[in-house]
């Protein structure tokens, strides 16, 4: 039996030896952080967000900056933002618009580089926003459809046969539900009591579907249905089960066919982790796979046959709640307002602690985040048998595993993702903030490759030079650059009139987002947001802030230099007479700088002293802004033209090499009367933004004696001076609080205390 340092040996020589295959490429998972779910108009949403690899739960260094979007259930774009990182972490706050109507909202997170596998990775976090304007909302349930999903399994550790119990509504949203389903007029079939995930865990007596009848308190009997998934009918399918056994999870199987190999692999979304393969005997095959050799976290066991079919699929994880909690420690229950509270415990270092009004119902308790090898989607329930029962009914995708296995290839290799392939990499990483990125085509949609591009970023003085890659594409970065900007980009060299310039959008599109209907809110809910509302008119009146995520840019100004400095010569064209266009200015005035008719079209060229001029373009700037097509400038009046100046010599700007550079000002910065150039395009960029959020710095206390009434006293990491206590400064805000110390440690295992006080 091969272990997995082996596997990865033999893989590594195979991935050598044939140069076929790559090492997988890092998946990203936004790990996105609220304090809460209930939210009013003109509230503020305060947020935390680490990227996290998708396997190992550590910090992603591969891309610098995330997305992030406001977003209505139509799928409207409310806000969005592109968010610099530091350290692979973010936090900031998020202003609701006064005008929001009662409805659920989404918080989406991504990054570039998630683009490239699909929105089903986004982090997608679902919040309730209720308009007191609208009187149709009542505190308490809607009624409606109770659907449970049903799906029996045996029992890992064991061996009995149990089942997994999803209860939702009719939009698929996690409800509490209580109740149980008959077979026939006394034989219980199941017992189930759904927690605030909508998940649950029972002992199933297996029956007859069909002859079912099920009962839920609070729902009358025809609005509740039910359907029970994965139940084997024929007496020929394998039967598969799985235990653990002194320190091994043992999968065996029975009824399968004595002539076929079966391979076994166990494995995070795209990376594996331990492989075997076996034939059966007198129809049974058993596998001894050691614990230690399962990485924490969440894994997925795969078996396969010889044609690659996948005959079973189930998720493994090691993740209990009782094993990683920590226990927090307060000298009082009770605190004053506006004092120290001292809190002590034991926790690894480096996670988080958040200190916060209580709320109703608050999903940071119900759900974690997420766990190693599986997206960071919140929709993970975190109490032990509703977690089971959670794991018992999901799986990667079909084909998932099958992947490793393509060509025929004796071990599992990762699959690879390139630029040939369906599943290509199209998105490249945002290694620096602030990227625009295009592509260039001709009129046979084929990439036009080592094409010169020029940007100009109209609210700055700045310009920028690169090429096309082989398969057309360019970037530019803009390191220094934050906040949304107008820009104008463009081809200069080899126009055609044919080609066609695409710039890639910074935000993917809305294609799907879950739906939930019309929220509900409990009494003890209304409750809270009647109070959160007095709250935000406390604030308004005693402290004047401004919560913009956003900070203003100031923008350069037009006098600044050229990004080429000092000219090699300058004309001030109202020191020479009065010429009728500007082709007699560029022949008369201007030295160095010759119109010529190439290929019927008008050309400038440079005529100094280097003969290789001819092989390079130069770079003729109106305003600042490339152009390439110059009949109509030729053609201006000299009385809108204010200055001419340039470069007579090689000019080399980023991987750009030209012949040199002629700039041409209009009198009133209004590109002189001509249209922008067929070969450009104008449009607008939300560059990256640098925002951190300190919960005491939030709202400055413009006088002493003024309430500080935030919902958060202390929202960040542990630092390792702290030792294993923590003090906090309590604020004005009276009522249930709680303290929470939660994250992941180096190994990816999920660690969380909480403990609950009194402030008056």
């Amino acid at each position: 039996m091969m272990n997995r340092r082996l596997i990865f040996i033999l893989t590594l020589l195979f991935i050598i030896s044939c140069k076929i295959y790559s090492q997988p490429q890092i998946r990203e998972t936004v790990w996105l952080q609220l304090e809460r779910e209930l939210f009013l108009p003109g509230d503020i949403i305060i947020f935390r967000a680490e990227l996290l690899e998708n396997d190992t739960y550590k910090h992603s260094v591969l891309s610098n900056s995330i997305r992030l979007e406001l977003i209505d259930s139509q799928g409207k774009n409310i806000k969005r933002f592109n968010l610099v990182l530091d350290g692979s972490e973010v936090s900031g706050t998020i202003d609701i618009p006064l005008n929001l109507k009662t409805g659920w909202y989404y918080l989406r997170g991504y990054t570039t580089w998630m683009r490239n596998f699909g929105e089903k990775y986004y982090t997608v976090r679902a919040i309730r926003v209720y308009n007191p304007e609208d009187k149709t909302y009542k505190a308490g349930r809607a009624g409606g459809r109770l659907h449970l999903d049903i799906r029996p399994f045996v029992e890992t550790a064991s061996g009995k046969p149990v089942c997994s119990v999803h209860a939702t509504d009719s939009y698929g949203t996690g409800i509490e539900a209580h109740g149980f389903i008959l077979s026939g007029p006394v034989d219980t079939v199941l017992y189930f009591k759904t927690d605030n995930t909508g998940w649950a865990y029972s002992y199933y007596n297996a029956g007859h579907a069909d002859r079912y009848q099920a009962f839920a308190e609070n729902f009358p009997k025809d609005s509740i249905e039910f359907n029970v998934l994965n139940v084997r009918d024929s007496d020929g399918d394998p039967e598969i089960s799985l235990t653990e056994r002194y320190g091994y999870l043992i999968v065996d199987m029975n009824k399968v066919r004595d002539n076929t190999e079966y391979r076994i692999l166990i494995h995070r979304l795209y990376s594996s982790s331990w492989y075997n393969s076996g034939r059966p005997v007198n129809g049974m095959l058993s596998f001894r796979v050691p614990l230690n050799d399962i990485p924490s976290g969440i894994s997925q066991i795969t078996i396969l046959d010889e044609e690659n079919n996948e005959i079973f699929r189930r998720l493994w994880s090691d993740y209990s709640e009782s094993l990683s909690s920590i226990t927090i420690e307060g000298r009082e229950e009770n605190i004053n307002i506006g004092t120290d509270a001292l809190f002590n415990y034991v926790a690894p270092l480096n996670l988080n602690i958040l200190v916060h009004s209580l709320t109703p119902r608050p999903d940071i308790y119900n759900f974690l985040p997420g766990l190693p090898g599986w997206p960071a989607l919140s929709e993970i329930p975190s109490s032990d048998e509703a977690f089971r029962a959670w794991l018992a009914s999901n799986t990667y995708a079909e084909g998932t595993a099958a992947a490793f296995f393509h060509d025929s290839l004796q071990y599992p290799v990762p699959p690879s993702f390139n630029n040939n392939s369906d599943e290509g990499i199209r998105y490249y990483p945002d290694t620096r903030p602030g990227i625009i990125r295009g592509r260039i085509f001709d009129n046979e949609n084929n990439p036009l490759a080592l094409k010169s591009i020029a940007i100009a970023i109209l609210n700055d003085n700045l310009f920028s030079a690169a090429r096309t890659d082989q398969q057309g594409f360019f970037a530019f970065t803009f390191p220094g650059l934050h906040g949304s900007k107008d820009y104008l980009v463009n081809y200069y060299n080899d126009y055609e009139p044919t080609w066609k310039l695409e710039i890639e959008d910074p935000f993917d599109d809305i294609k799907s987002l879950p739906e939930r209907g019309r929220p509900d809110f409990s009494v003890e809910e209304m409750e809270y947001l009647n109070k959160q509302g007095l709250l935000l008119q406390l604030n308004d009146i005693y402290n004047e802030h401004d919560s913009t995520l956003v900070e203003p840019v100031i923008d350069s100004q037009p006098g600044e230099p050229m990004f080429y400095g000092k000219p090699d010569f300058s004309i001030e064209v109202d020191d020479y007479i009065k010429l009728p266009n500007l082709r007699e200015v560029f022949l008369e005035v201007v030295p160095f700088v010759a119109v010529r008719q190439r290929d019927g079209r008008n050309r400038l060229l440079l005529t100094g002293d280097n003969l290789l001029s001819d092989n390079f373009p130069a770079l003729v700037l109106l305003d600042r802004i490339p152009l390439y097509e110059y009949d109509d400038l030729l053609n201006l009046p000299p009385e809108r033209i204010t200055r001419i100046e340039g470069i007579n010599d090689f000019y080399i700007h980023g991987n750009v090499v030209l012949s040199g550079i002629v700039s041409i000002y209009s009198k009133n910065g209004d590109f002189a009367g001509l249209k922008i150039p067929r070969s450009a395009i104008i449009s607008s960029i939300q560059l990256s933004d640098t925002v951190t959020y300190e919960v005491p710095d939030r709202y400055p206390v413009p006088e002493k004696g003024y309430p500080v009434l935030e919902n958060i006293p202390l929202w960040n990491k542990l630092e390792t001076s702290q030792g294993n206590t923590v003090t906090v400064k309590m604020n004005d805000y009276p009522g249930r609080h709680a303290i929470s110390i939660y994250g992941f440690d180096s190994e990816g295992r999920w660690y969380r205390g909480v403990k609950l006080f009194n402030v008056f």
